[in-house]
């Protein structure tokens, strides 16, 4: 504003406009090389965050990861960006990237590869007798059955039993076995590749008749797919599996 010496006055104004346009930076964890877990044909990983920093704040921190191969030459698609992507990872090498996001939606990445190594010792089966549908076995630490053996029944004088029923289903199966004591049990649900996709009874139980339900969901709630999976009951150093069939309306 300004007035001369005869009183006329004037003014004028100007906007300024403050612009973010620095991107975050971020700091991902070292390089992961973890070995797979007994029985299993991958692991179970829980990702570490990478360490966002802004000056004007963050607004938003995800991840996203992809199978590479060991030179990290993606092999598969992205997948879709998720608070936490930490899960189970089959064998193999993954690519995990981080973004950051600030408040004048800046974007900063940042990556590091995950190694699942298969270290473990491979297990022999012998003087298998094969019967029908369900496989059983007694003996110690031997990994999950494979889709190879899922149509056959293994018994090596195991008085363990299972039932699955309805079986297919759509909604909910129950599972339902007996114990003659209380005991240490491992109920769980695997696919045909031999993956844990949810375990439903990991602990003790008393004496009697036990009764459990799946409704087709993995550990995080997700409806799985239809087709085999694979119910495993572990109870001290004797396993039988019991296929089942998922269906969808």
């Amino acid at each position: 504003s300004v007035t001369d010496n005869n009183g006329n006055s004037n003014t004028c104004q100007a906007i300024i406009n403050i612009v973010d346009e620095i991107k975050p930076t971020l700091t991902c964890p070292e390089d992961m090389l973890v070995n797979t877990e007994p029985g299993e044909c991958g692991a179970y990983v829980s990702l570490p965050k990478a360490a966002p920093f802004d000056i004007c704040g963050i607004n938003d921190l995800k991840s996203r990861y992809q199978a590479v191969s060991a030179d990290g030459t993606p092999s598969e698609a992205w997948s879709s960006w998720a608070n936490d992507q930490s899960g189970f990872f089959s064998v193999g090498f993954y690519q995990i990237q981080w973004r950051a996001m600030d408040n004048s939606d800046n974007q900063g990445f940042c990556s590091y590869t995950l190694e699942v190594r298969d270290e473990e010792a491979v297990a022999v089966f012998s003087e298998l007798e094969i019967e029908g549908e369900t496989s059983s076995y007694s003996t110690p630490d031997l990994p999950a059955v494979t889709a190879e053996a899922n149509m056959f029944s293994i018994s090596l004088h195991t008085q363990l039993a299972i039932q699955v029923s309805p079986n297919p289903f759509v909604d909910e199966t129950r599972i339902q076995f007996s114990l003659e004591q209380a005991q240490e049990v491992s109920l769980a649900i695997y696919n045909l590749q031999g993956q844990l996709v949810k375990q439903l009874v990991d602990g003790q139980l008393d004496a009697g008749e036990q009764q459990q339900q799946w409704d087709g969901t993995d550990w995080s709630g997700n409806r799985l797919p239809s087709g085999g999976y694979l119910v495993r009951l572990r109870i001290e150093e004797e396993v039988v599996n019991k296929k089942v069939l998922l269906l969808h309306d």
